[in-house]
């Protein structure tokens, strides 16, 4: 029994303590500083990067289940520019009352990373369904997944259960947008997936961050941008990381376009999540100058099979037979 005990503590104690290895809002107050943590960006890795210089503070929690109104349970550590006034005044937390908000949001030197939407939205997919204590192996006892921990029930709830398939997943998400029972500024379950302009960009449009890296080229773009902000360059490491062996993400977008044939043959993606990410992250794409497939994505699609097939006709016709090696 007091074995059992024991085990289920140091189970617990793991758990806290990897909790405690998130990524967040980040403010580093003496060289006036703000990191906005856009959803599946690096932003663990970046966190850990800013914090090994000295001098930044962690500014997170996770949402709060003290509200029985789930719209009143947002996710601190997703914070967007136009949120820092709202959990400053609103929250208990000292770090965060402790802020200068007006010099955080138009004085401070400020950053975020972005990604193309079309990979993005496959690592949102994966984190926002993983039961995983933030994806980190060698936890016995591992954490519920975002439906067990922020329950979305009626009456509070107006829209369906979410389904657990990719596709499915974003015709759920973008139905639910469409009709107004889900919206990015209240319902913290989709935090993952909202636009990376909310946290570049004002409302309006103008930049709200004063520098902008890109996932696919990021260490290049941080070692360009932390010297700017009078930080130190280490070695980014790389946290959080849920990639499927299917999708080598890393080689389906570069920092402007995607390869069209890769991501709808060798990914989940098919012509309608294409044009549902065309739709819901148009400004996406519009202000961080990344690059939609070129053509409607039935017919890229089709061109790429072709493609495909002639390829391997080609290849076919190219290799030696058996007989033909076997004579020469």
């Amino acid at each position: 029994m007091l074995q059992a005990r024991s085990g289920t503590m140091l189970r617990l104690a793991l758990g806290f303590a990897a909790l405690l290895h998130v990524d967040a809002f980040v403010v580093c107050r003496e060289r006036e500083v703000a990191f906005y943590h856009v959803p599946k960006c690096a932003g663990l890795s970046i966190t850990d990067a800013l914090l090994a210089t000295g001098g930044c503070v962690r500014l997170w929690y996770m949402l709060s289940m003290s509200s029985q109104i789930v719209r009143d349970r947002m996710d601190r550590c997703h914070t967007t520019p136009s949120e820092v006034e709202r959990f400053a005044t609103r929250d208990r937390d000292a770090d965060f009352r402790a802020i200068d908000v007006e010099g955080v949001q138009r004085r401070y030197r400020s950053f975020s990373s972005v990604r193309h939407p079309y990979t993005r939205v496959l690592a949102s997919f994966d984190q926002r369904t993983t039961t995983e204590l933030l994806g980190k192996p060698g936890v016995e006892d591992q954490l519920p997944g975002y439906d067990r921990f922020w329950p979305c029930e009626p009456p509070a709830c107006r829209h369906a259960p979410h389904p657990t398939t990719f596709g499915a997943y974003l015709e759920w998400l973008d139905a639910n947008l469409a009709n107004g029972t889900l919206a990015w500024w209240h319902d913290p379950t989709i935090t993952h997936f909202r636009p990376a302009t909310m946290f570049t960009h004002w409302p309006d449009g103008s930049r709200a961050v004063t520098h902008v890296a890109k996932f696919e080229r990021l260490e290049e773009d941080l070692r360009r941008i932390f010297p700017r902000l009078g930080l130190e360059v280490g070695v980014l490491p790389r946290e959080n990381v849920k990639s499927s062996p299917r999708e080598s993400r890393g080689r389906l977008c570069g920092p402007k376009h995607c390869d069209p044939c890769a991501l709808l043959t060798q990914t989940r993606h098919t012509p309608a999540t294409i044009r549902i990410v065309n739709r819901v992250y148009k400004r996406d794409f519009e202000l961080l100058g990344y690059a939609m497939l070129d053509g409607e994505p039935q017919e890229v699609l089709s061109h790429c099979l072709r493609r495909g097939l002639n390829h391997s006709l080609s290849q076919a016709v190219l290799a030696p037979h058996e007989d033909t090696a076997s004579a020469a």
